[in-house]
């Protein structure tokens, strides 16, 4: 399944305004940026799934945050999932990219801010910036910032073109 088919099949199950074109063109951006072989673990790292989820990061954040617990339990319902975060983690290692990527679109919810307009690059990056924590931006240096900079012109790129925006 490739990761835009996972986050529509996400949506089917997941309340209607949470599917926006802003949305999926962010998310497969992050997807393109996490993961662009598409692998389902971290090399030498403990995420998991195509968005990279790690067990006390995202999956706790989408289980315990005020905006999305109600509907992380709700979604996770309709998937056959126990709520919490061992469960979680445990199908993610069975590569269910449904869950992986509702989770991913749960995640992006708990930002408190817009999201950003498609063609706006820089604010999407920031956005994946502020959501998803990249250890390369926040522990690295200048030279591994500027490499995760540029690799995310290329993976908001890709992913315009596959969501034809």
């Amino acid at each position: 399944m490739t990761p835009l088919q996972a986050l529509h099949d996400s949506y089917r199950l997941l309340p209607l305004p949470l599917n926006t074109p802003e949305a999926t063109l962010e998310l497969i951006s992050i997807q393109r940026q996490e993961s662009p072989q598409l692998l389902q673990q971290q090399v030498g790292g403990p995420a998991r799934g195509l968005w990279q989820f790690e067990e006390a990061g995202g999956v706790r954040g989408v289980l315990q945050h005020q905006s999305t617990k109600r509907l992380a339990v709700e979604f996770l319902g309709h998937l056959g999932i126990e709520p919490t975060e061992e469960a979680v983690y445990a199908e993610l290692r069975t590569t269910n990219d449904v869950l992986d990527a509702g989770f991913a679109r749960l995640f992006l919810y708990t930002d408190p801010h817009r999201l950003p307009e498609i063609g706006n690059e820089e604010s999407a990056f920031a956005c994946y910036l502020r959501t998803w924590r990249p250890g390369a931006w926040f522990r690295g240096d200048e030279q591994q910032r500027k490499k995760l900079r540029a690799k995310w012109a290329g993976s908001y790129a890709y992913a315009r073109g596959i969501c034809r925006l």
